[in-house]
């Protein structure tokens, strides 16, 4: 028998194996190279791309303590690669894991013709491993020998095979992060539950053969034994790394075979489309309709994919194939992930539809579909817990979604989401702890009767009957992408035009304003005509605002202010969304808007109470300035009573002595 044979390993590779970050591999690389045991030198002549001899690299580890795994030269080859495998290496090495499993027994003392003996003899109709095994003929034996220690280091198949597979995957518009894959694999586990617990017949699991990714591998594995795996596409290259890897993922009870594609059976089907880089909008949504389209009762679907495809706003071709789809009436739930969920566009958002049968149980005008916005929420065990049943609840008959509780769905109206001409998810609201009806009640009127008791003469609020339900609540960000509000930045002011004289100047109100006392800042109005279409002044009933850690807003009453930037102007048209009102949206972006303005919460009006509020509102406005106008003075009064004390100018009045003189003697 040959010796045992070299393996390669990569910066990454060696990172794992040591269990550290990649840029620590480097430093130690760096900085031995003086020592008496410098780093081991790369074998190849690829600078960009150094390679090194594995067991060379796992000796240095175990010699200079360096890393965080005691056990590198038990655990080398599973993080390591033959030397000279060539491009096909790894769908080799897979092939001969696969043989390895089915096999059911290390492989290493096989010759090649023993090898390809088994492989003829277990893929008679070469689906998954015969081609590979033959294309790596002159290496059968390193390569076999290499499999046998791979499997020992990780201790089963599945998991040596599993990071074979992830240590090669090279399109990171496919990759996921954990808890967005741990997320999407409880959702497909419920949902098949889900089709058991009914009683029916459990579903076939239809992976797409164009995706073999993390997300496609983990499905395929975590598939309980009594589900069927079919595959739905031709049989190419990548149909058949995932035949080997449900092959190999049936060791426990004996291994599975890929499935035929299901007709009317019950199925769930996985669409996964890529997260980075050119989406082709409409051959994207085909794919989704072909699925949909394919699809009968008792069927679901699952579509991963960009949030800019399956949630904002499409134009054309695109916008009209998504309604298309919409209006087939099988999607009954659409989830936005947080940001950061695809590794391959950590600035983008991932989405998640999940399709079902039509709610034949509901009327078509009042069909719904859950919507969910996790953005800006960490995934954790029970964000994921909670968002999961939320989604399998959208797959509940009519009884089922009236009865849950949703915390973070919002049922959604199928004509709107038909209606929208922008995404099909608003923005998650701010948390903004309003009470009930009973309890509103009850503080309005206990702090009526203290204000009451102060002397103070209110105008006359009765309580009523509501005839409906309040108009709900919706974000900043919705509203101004409906264009409900429009948002104006402020603007960017040079130095050298600001004024002292208010005759030629446009007051300034400065971000500083809205959190503290006003000042007297102008600017020249001839120059701030000069400065262009950035040049705008607010107008009467604007609201001025301020972001950042404390949100402030201000309602301008007058108009004609030039805002400072980063401060901005939302501008509510009255006549156009009566619901809106300038008075109240100041009041809740102080009272409720923190993080991200986009998901400021603004509350609106039924029909009617506008001017009773806003009478309300202008009394108090005014007895409130009243108040600050008696506090400036006393303030004013403290200040130059304690400077007159400190400068002994000022003193006790006679009759003040007196009296204390005739306190001290009591």
């Amino acid at each position: 028998m040959e010796g045992n044979p070299v393996t390669t390993i990569g910066m990454q590779g060696i990172a794992r194996l040591a269990r550290v970050q990649r840029p620590v591999v480097s430093m130690w690389r760096s900085r031995s190279r003086s020592a008496d045991d410098p780093f081991p030198a790369p074998i190849n002549h690829d600078p960009q791309r150094p390679t090194f001899d594995a067991a060379e690299v796992a000796a240095w580890l175990v010699r200079t303590g360096r890393g965080n795994n005691p056990e590198a030269p038990l655990d080398a080859a599973a993080y390591a690669t033959p030397a000279g495998g060539g491009a096909d290496s790894s769908a080799s090495l897979a092939a001969l894991m696969t043989l390895r499993e089915l096999h059911g027994a290390p492989i290493a003392a096989l010759d090649a013709a023993e090898l390809r003996r088994f492989a003829l003899e277990i893929d008679p109709h070469d689906a998954m491993l015969r081609a590979e095994i033959i294309a790596c003929a002159d290496d059968l034996s390193q390569l076999a020998r290499h499999v046998d220690a791979a499997v020992d280091a990780d201790y089963t198949t599945i998991a040596a095979l599993s990071r074979l597979l992830d240590a090669s995957d090279t399109d990171r518009a496919l990759a996921l992060t954990e808890p967005a894959l741990d997320l999407i694999e409880a959702v497909a586990r419920g949902m098949v539950a889900s089709a058991l617990e009914g009683g029916g017949a459990a579903p076939t699991l239809v992976l797409p053969v164009a995706v073999t990714g993390p997300l496609m591998r983990r499905l395929a594995t975590a598939a309980d034994r009594e589900v069927d795996i079919a595959v739905r596409g031709s049989a190419d290259g990548e149909a058949r790394a995932l035949r080997r890897m449900i092959a190999v993922s049936g060791q426990a009870s004996g291994t599975r075979s890929l499935a035929d594609e299901p007709g009317g059976e019950p199925a769930l089907h996985i669409v996964q489309l890529p997260a980075a880089g050119d989406v082709d909008a409409v051959r994207s949504l085909t794919e989704i309709d072909d699925v949909a389209l394919s699809m009968t009762d008792g069927q679901h679907a699952l579509v991963i994919g960009p949030a800019s495809l399956l949630i904002e706003s499409l134009t054309g071709d695109a916008d009209r194939l998504r309604a298309s789809i919409l209006r087939l009436g099988r999607l009954r739930a659409i989830v936005r992930l947080p940001r950061g969920s695809a590794p391959g566009a950590p600035r983008a958002h991932l989405a998640i539809w999940v399709l079902g049968s039509p709610q034949h149980d509901v009327p078509v005008a009042d069909r719904s579909v859950v919507t969910m916005d996790l953005d800006g929420l960490e995934l954790s065990p029970e964000v994921r817990h909670d968002a999961v049943f939320d989604v399998l609840s959208s797959l509940g008959d009519r009884h089922e979604r009236h009865l849950r509780a949703f915390r973070f769905g919002r049922p959604m109206p199928l004509r709107t989401l038909l209606a929208l001409g922008g995404r099909l998810v608003p923005t998650r609201l701010a948390r903004m702890g309003v009470a009930n009806d009973a309890e509103l009640v009850s503080r309005f009127f206990d702090a009526r009767s203290r204000l009451e008791a102060d002397g103070q003469r209110l105008p006359a609020i009765a309580t009523r009957e509501r005839a409906a339900a309040p108009l709900p609540a919706a974000a900043l960000g919705d509203l101004v992408r409906d264009r409900e509000i429009r948002r104006i930045p402020g603007t960017r002011i040079p130095a050298d035009i600001f004024t002292d004289n208010p005759q030629r100047g446009f007051r300034v109100v400065s971000p500083s304003e809205l959190h503290g006392p006003r000042q007297s800042r102008y600017v020249d109005r001839l120059q701030f005509a000069q400065l262009g279409r950035s040049a705008r002044l607010s107008e009467p009933g604007d609201v001025i605002v301020v972001g950042g850690e404390r949100p402030a807003a201000m309602l301008d009453h007058y108009g004609a202010l030039v805002v400072e930037a980063p401060a901005a102007i939302l501008r509510v048209d009255r006549a156009a969304h009566a619901s809106l009102d300038p008075a109240l949206l100041e009041h809740d972006i102080e009272r409720f808007a923190h993080g991200d303005w986009q998901t400021w919460p603004v509350r609106r009006l039924a029909p009617g109470a506008h001017q009773a509020m806003h009478e309300s509102l202008v009394d108090i406005v005014d007895r409130m300035g009243l108040l600050h106008q008696q506090l400036a003075r006393l303030e004013e009064y403290e200040r130059a009573l304690v400077d007159g004390f400190v400068a002994d100018v000022l003193a006790p009045s006679s009759e003040q002595a007196d009296e204390q003189t005739e306190e001290g003697a009591h």
